[in-house]
C-alpha cells in the first residue's frame, strides 16, 4: 500500500537511504547520492510535514520511499523536454529509494505508476518528471 508518510516512518525510511548507501559505496552506484551526506533524516523530516513523502508499505514494512512535489532544479528550465510545462504543471519525483533486499519487487514500478495517476488525478500535471532516471539502470525496470 502506498501512502503519505508520517512521523512514526523516519526511521524505516532512513533506514533504506543507509542500506543502499553502504550497498552503492560496496558495488557502486549509479547517483551521486553519499553515505550521512544525502539523503539523511532530514528529507522525511522535512518533507512529511508538507505532506509530500509516500512510503510504499508490505507487511507493516517500509519498502520504498519517496518525494512528491512541483520543485524542479534550476537546471530543468535549460533541458528540452519532451512534454514542457510551467512548475505548477509539472509533478516532480525527489528521492525515490528502494532498499536493495526489497529489489526485484516491482516496487519502484509501483511508486512510478502511482506518481503518474497522483498527477491525472490532481488534473493539473502535463507530466511526471524523473529525471534521476535518465541516468540510472532502474529506468529499464520501471
Amino acid at each position: 500500500m502506498i501512502r503519505k508518510a508520517n512521523e512514526e516512518d523516519i526511521t524505516a525510511i532512513v533506514e533504506t537511504y543507509r542500506e543502499l548507501l553502504i550497498y552503492e559505496q560496496q558495488f557502486g552506484s549509479n547517483s551521486n547520492w553519499k553515505l550521512d551526506v544525502y539523503p539523511t533524516s532530514v528529507v522525511p523530516k522535512s518533507k512529511i510535514p508538507t505532506g509530500t513523502m509516500y512510503v510504499l508499505e508490505e507487511n507493516g514494512e517500509v519498502c520504498a520511499s519517496m518525494v512528491l512535489n512541483h520543485e524542479q532544479a534550476d537546471e530543468y528550465a535549460e533541458i528540452e523536454w519532451q512534454y514542457p510545462g510551467g512548475k505548477e504543471d509539472v509533478l516532480v519525483i525527489h528521492t525515490l529509494c528502494i532498499p536493495p533486499r526489497k529489489a526485484g519487487h516491482g516496487y519502484g514500478h509501483q511508486m512510478v505508476e502511482y506518481a503518474k495517476h497522483y498527477a491525472e488525478k490532481m488534473a493539473v500535471w502535463s507530466s511526471v518528471l524523473t529525471p534521476m532516471l535518465t541516468m540510472s539502470p532502474l529506468r529499464d525496470c520501471i
